[in-house]
């Protein structure tokens, strides 16, 4: 896992600051990693970020901690395969197929709180729907 600051360049028509939080870092199951999730905020928002727990929940961290309340995301999930640096966090080969999730979550009042990138192993997504 790792989280640094960095100017924000690519990011800079979701975010009004100028600094953010990146931070990177694989989420296992079972001892097996299946996810590489990169989360990017605001750090004038979210001070001092790199000192909670991170290994955990964030948004558990913004709610509590920063008072921050999620009320809707948007996602964009397509089928793709995996970038040479991810593939290598994940220990598959590069170009391996995955599922990458884009998401975008708000606040009720419209602020984008955080700007993710997910790359999922296509052989650990288990889907269930439930109609009626």
């Amino acid at each position: 896992m790792s989280i640094e600051k960095q100017e924000n360049l690519s990011l800079n028509q979701h975010f009004s600051g100028d600094t953010l939080y990146k931070i990177e870092r694989v989420r296992s199951l079972d001892g097996r990693p299946i996810m590489f999730e990169q989360i990017n905020c605001d750090a004038s928002r979210f001070d001092d970020l790199e000192s909670q727990p991170l290994n955990g929940s964030i948004t558990t961290i913004m709610t509590s901690h920063y008072h921050v309340d999620i009320n809707n995301e948007e996602c964009v999930i397509s089928v793709t395969v995996l970038p040479d640096d991810v593939a290598k966090s994940l220990e598959k080969n590069s170009g391996a197929p995955c599922l990458k999730v884009i998401r975008q979550r708000y606040e009720s009042s419209g602020i984008l709180i955080d700007y993710n990138i997910e790359y999922w192993l296509h052989d650990a997504i288990e889907m269930i729907v439930i109609g009626q």
